[in-house]
């Protein structure tokens, strides 16, 4: 009896051990194919796990294989319509194959894995090749942004937002000196902002001369600004309040018209801070906020490096990181695709 039981406890052992391995593999087809592009694909490899037990969990020799295939993709889909993952469906599909295996003993254990392990091929190599056509596209196809300035700040600024907003995109980040069309140093925020939906028509126009017609995907403006705040009269109450001279800047960001969807714009303004009296007085009496800068820290090229806000925090904030957050801020209405359609309509 001893021996009886010793047998079967190792034949149960052995079954942990070759389940243990039934889910590792199923985990495996699991992440290849959520690293697919799209859920659909990443379905069809799930599917080839096959299924075929009955509602009782025992194997059904009666079970045609497109019976077996529609049941893993019942379940696949239910799963996901209950707010789960693309990996939890393919790891509830996983865990039904191995408990009918289970009851249909160690042989049909061996045949699940076989199985399975013939399904993880194919869904490995199923997302590699989705892969690589992904990538084929990205290399034929990069994103053009074209930027209405030279000042490697803003190009900079302009182009890590790109990348992160679209990180499995290649960019072409192309850069224009255009006109403003406003005061060399605006005043107030209608004025700011004119001058980088300006920047970023006029950069859009360049581009189309120098490229025989073409149209960028994007073209962007950056415009920076300063504004008087009386904050003691916003706020009577609050005693220690002066009037200050405020720095900030405008991103503008146009949708090319060419594009499918039409042109759309995405504006967004940086945080603002007040500026030293020292600075303020050579601002408002017609210096360029860089110039001043250059004038009262000794510097040159301020604009073009840290900035003001560089100086005045103490290279805690530059002035591409300043513009970078604004960067993200102005994408918002072009990073959603098909997830939310018509999100950005107007009346949605």
């Amino acid at each position: 009896a001893a021996v009886e039981a010793a047998a079967v406890e190792a034949a149960a052992a052995e079954e942990r051990r070759k389940r243990a391995r039934l889910e590792a593999e199923a985990a495996a087809i699991a992440r290849k194919a959520a690293a697919a592009r799209r859920v659909q694909s990443a379905g069809t490899a799930f599917a080839l796990l096959g299924e075929s037990s009955d509602s009782d969990g025992s194997p059904s020799s009666e079970a045609s294989d497109d019976e077996a295939q529609d049941g893993v993709e019942e379940l696949v889909e239910a799963q996901m319509d209950e707010g789960g993952t693309v990996e939890q469906a393919a790891r509830a599909a996983a865990a039904k194959e191995v408990r009918g295996a289970e009851a249909a003993g160690a042989v049909e254990v061996v045949a699940a894995l076989a199985t399975a392990a013939a399904a993880a091929a194919e869904a490995a190599k199923a997302a590699v090749e989705e892969s690589a056509v992904a990538t084929a596209e990205v290399a034929k196809a990069p994103l053009v942004v074209a930027v209405g300035s030279k000042n490697p700040v803003k190009v900079n600024a302009v182009r890590a937002g790109f990348a992160a907003a679209f990180p499995l995109t290649a960019l072409e980040v192309v850069a224009y000196d255009v006109p403003s069309g406003v005061s060399d140093q605006p005043w107030g925020e209608a004025e700011t902002r004119q001058g980088a939906l300006n920047r970023a028509e006029n950069c859009l126009g360049a581009h189309c001369l120098g490229h025989g017609g073409a149209m960028p995907d994007f073209a962007v403006g950056v415009e920076g600004g300063v504004a008087e705040c009386s904050l003691s009269s916003l706020h009577p109450g609050t005693p220690g309040l002066d009037s200050c001279t405020e720095c900030f800047a405008f991103l503008a960001v146009m949708r090319s018209p060419a594009s499918e969807a039409g042109v759309a714009w995405g504006v967004a303004r940086t945080g603002s801070f007040a500026l030293p009296p020292r600075l303020a007085a050579l601002v408002k009496s017609g210096v360029e906020l860089g110039d001043a800068d250059d004038r009262v820290f000794g510097d040159s090229g301020s604009k073009r490096k840290g900035g003001t806000v560089g100086k005045l925090t103490r290279g805690l904030v530059d002035r591409t990181a300043y513009y970078e957050h604004a960067m993200h801020l102005a994408l918002a209405p072009f990073v959603h695709g098909e997830e939310f359609p018509g999100l950005y309509d107007a009346g949605e």
